[in-house]
């Protein structure tokens, strides 16, 4: 990925430019994994912190 990011300005990334957001943002991208085990660790109370972050943020999963 090719990115470019200059302070007070918009971001610009492969090629696209974004506003810069208002408040800082965390993305994380679990990769290789299934949605399934993800949400057995949870129910077994096992990933307590990712049921938080699902629950008051966005999750999404990718598509082929």
């Amino acid at each position: 990925m090719n990115m470019h990011v200059n302070i007070g300005s918009d971001v610009l990334a492969n090629g696209r430019t974004y506003r810069r957001p208002e408040k800082p943002v965390v993305v994380i991208c679990v990769d290789g994994s299934e949605p399934g085990y993800i949400e057995a660790a949870i129910e077994a109370g096992l990933a307590p912190n990712l049921d938080r972050l699902m629950k008051t943020g966005a999750s999404t999963t990718a598509s082929r």
